[in-house]
């Protein structure tokens, strides 16, 4: 599993376990149905909706992420 296949498995996992892909849908604008699929074993969201997405988890968890270089 390469790293982005890893990142949409966690939001999902996430999404999943907290019950709140109904209202991170709508503060993306986004379909829920969408949102499910850009995060599917073949989804490929785009980075504009993959970091939004991001932000909007993070925000809701009051955490602060951070990108590492290796």
């Amino acid at each position: 599993m390469d790293d982005r296949e890893a990142g949409k498995a966690l939001l999902r996992d996430y999404l999943n376990a907290t019950e709140s892909i109904a209202d991170i849908a709508r503060e993306l604008q986004v379909n829920e149905k969408s949102l499910r699929r850009m995060l599917g074993p073949k989804g490929n969201p785009t980075l504009k909706n993959f970091l939004s997405l991001l932000k909007v988890c993070s925000s809701a968890e009051r955490l602060t992420l951070q990108v590492c270089h290796h």
